[in-house]
């Protein structure tokens, strides 16, 4: 012990030393610990507070719907380039693709582009051009300014400049609506534009009757002259074969006819009462038809004859796109076209058709973004109306002798022709041996007659513009740009 004390006494420095370890290493254990947990407390309070920014500040992304009824595609995250820049490419091209697909459906209806050739359709362009659209009313109202003086035409109230336009737009309308009669009439050298529809499908009448029963009688007197050598009459016998052979001899008429044309139709079979509110023009028209209305009335008409024409050609027509002949043709014959005229343009105000149509209220949409529909009106519910902005809906009738065993595709092909809907079909028998004495062979199938309803959709976006005002006010079309005086 003694020792001890003395190395204690002769080493103080050491042993003071390892007592401050001794003391230190728990202390700064204790220390350390209590330091470590208070940083560590403070660092997770700043990063759960830093990362509570960054959460408020997340980005909804989205790429919308360009269909009714879809929802659009969304998704919550926070800002980051890559994602960003992702939604916007592909927002980019839906945009673009929906876009696309509009414009082609709009070029279709009106028969441009490859879409339109595919069917065998050509564009819709009016008779005369500068009749109708928004060039004619810019050019009357310039007229108009000229004839007034600019300043003292923009300083009138918006009535008097109205009614100077109007004045103008008359003046310059006259002479085009009287071009559009001699193009409706084929007068003054234009061809037939009903006709040139037939002639689209190579259409015509059966073999001339009056020539051929000369044909026959010449026949039959030339066969009696070389049986009998005038002298005598035919035997029984003779006269047996002599029948037989002029009835050989007309069906080999009907049959030659039938292989020069592709069906039997004529411009008979187009509208021609006024009194059924749509008739093709035959005759001059009368004073209450040189109007813009008018024209453009029968203008459409015309387009429409086309696209239901169209249905019909592209069913008769091969895999080469030629047409066949009657005898291998699944349309044979068209007996008649009807066509309804725009619904309530003669009868009253659109609201007075709605009122009469769909009670006291319009239809509304299904679903949010489409055109309202109503079982009242048809079998598809579409209809014009001042609640559709989007197309216009004329609605019309072919009577048709077509293949029995064809007659699927020949409906197929007429709704392929353009946005037309088959909306009703009756079937009838036919008497081919009585047509066939009136001349119309229709080969070796089997037929029927087929009274097909359709109804054509046209879309406004390239229709309206076309518009005449009385049209335009109808259907409550508020556009200043296309609008035209009467």
């Amino acid at each position: 012990m003694k020792n001890v004390l003395a190395w204690i006494k002769a080493n103080p420095l050491i042993v003071v030393f390892v007592l401050l370890v001794v003391i230190m290493l728990p202390a700064a254990y204790v220390t350390s610990s209590w330091w470590g947990t208070k940083i560590r407390t403070e660092q997770a309070a700043r990063a759960n507070k830093e990362l509570t920014a960054v959460k408020s500040a997340t980005v909804d992304y989205a790429l919308p719907s360009f269909e009714p009824g879809v929802q659009p595609v969304t998704f919550k995250a926070e800002p980051n380039s890559r994602i960003t820049d992702w939604f916007r490419q592909n927002r980019e091209t839906l945009a673009q693709q929906a876009g696309e697909i509009v414009r082609r459906a709009v070029d279709f209806n009106k028969g441009v582009g490859e879409d339109a050739r595919q069917v065998l359709r050509s564009e819709h362009r009016p008779l005369v051009d500068g009749l109708f659209g928004p060039d004619i009313l810019a050019a009357a109202t310039e007229a108009a300014r000229q004839a007034k003086g600019a300043e003292a035409f923009d300083a009138l109230e918006p009535q008097a400049k109205a009614a100077l336009v109007a004045t103008a737009f008359a003046e310059l309308v006259k002479p085009r609506i009287y071009e559009m009669e001699d193009k409706l009439l084929a007068k003054r050298g234009n061809p037939d534009p009903y006709r040139r529809l037939l002639d689209g499908l190579n259409a015509g009448e059966p073999a001339d009757a009056v020539r051929l029963a000369q044909t026959i009688t010449d026949l039959e007197a030339r066969e009696r002259e070389k049986i009998t050598l005038g002298r005598r009459d035919l035997t029984a016998e003779e006269g047996e074969k002599l029948r037989a052979a002029l009835k050989e001899r007309r069906l080999g008429e009907y049959q030659s006819r039938a292989r020069e044309i592709s069906l039997y139709a004529s411009k008979s079979v187009l509208p021609t009462d006024t009194r059924t509110g749509v008739s093709i023009a035959t005759d001059p028209l009368n004073a209450r038809e040189l109007n813009p209305t008018y024209m453009f009335l029968y203008q459409w008409d015309l387009w429409t004859f086309s696209d239901m024409f169209a249905g019909v050609r592209l069913a008769n027509a091969g895999p080469d796109g030629r047409l066949r002949k009657v005898a291998d043709a699944p349309v044979k014959r068209i007996m008649s076209v009807g066509l309804q005229p725009l619904e309530g343009l003669f009868s009253g105000t659109q609201d007075d058709i709605n009122q009469q149509v769909f009670g006291s209220t319009e239809p509304t949409a299904a679903i949010p973004g489409m055109v309202p529909l109503d079982p009242r009106v048809s079998v598809t519910g579409r209809a014009t109306g001042t609640w559709n902005k989007v197309f216009d809906v004329r609605r019309g009738t072919l009577t048709l002798i077509v293949s029995s065993a064809r007659l699927g595709d020949v409906l197929r092909a007429i709704e392929r022709a353009n946005f037309i809907t088959v909306t009703d079909l009756d079937i009838a028998p036919v008497d081919v041996w009585d047509d066939l004495r009136d001349g119309y062979y229709y080969g070796e199938e089997h037929v029927v007659q087929a009274t097909i309803g359709l109804e054509l959709v046209y879309l406004r976006e390239w229709l309206a513009p076309y518009f005449p005002a009385e049209v335009r006010a109808l259907l409550q079309i508020e556009d200043p740009a296309t609008t035209q005086p009467q």
